[in-house]
């Protein structure tokens, strides 16, 4: 498990590796988040290329951030996910919460459409 962070174009990246099963790296991931948007960063995409697998805990984290992000008018947008992250993402509707894209450039790009509209 780790997390990568990096910004582009006003937005805040954060690159998910490995899985998030556990009580320390679900902690880290919380924290994580928790922290980027208590600095201001409310515009979050989340890079889950690298991310093989979460629980129901993980991704309960993440809709939570989503949520605090809107509060302060950002939000959060997953892209990258493969296989076993994508199908999990799609089989308990999270994209119904969380936009999602195939890449972190599509996802960036999302958010200049809506700083337009």
């Amino acid at each position: 498990m780790s997390i990568q962070r990096r910004e582009v174009a006003g937005t805040v990246t954060l690159g998910l590796a490995g899985e998030y099963f556990g009580e320390l790296e679900t902690h880290a991931l919380e924290q994580t988040l928790r922290d980027e948007i208590a600095a201001g960063n409310v515009l979050l995409i989340l890079d889950l290329a690298s991310c093989r697998a979460m629980n129901s805990t993980a991704l309960g984290i993440l809709i939570e951030a989503h949520r605090l992000c809107e509060a302060q008018g950002g939000t959060v947008k997953l892209c990258g996910a493969q296989g076993r992250m994508k199908s999990l993402i799609h089989v308990l509707r999270v994209e119904r919460m969380l936009e999602s894209y195939a890449t972190e450039a599509e996802a960036i790009a999302s958010f200049a459409h809506r700083a337009s509209a």
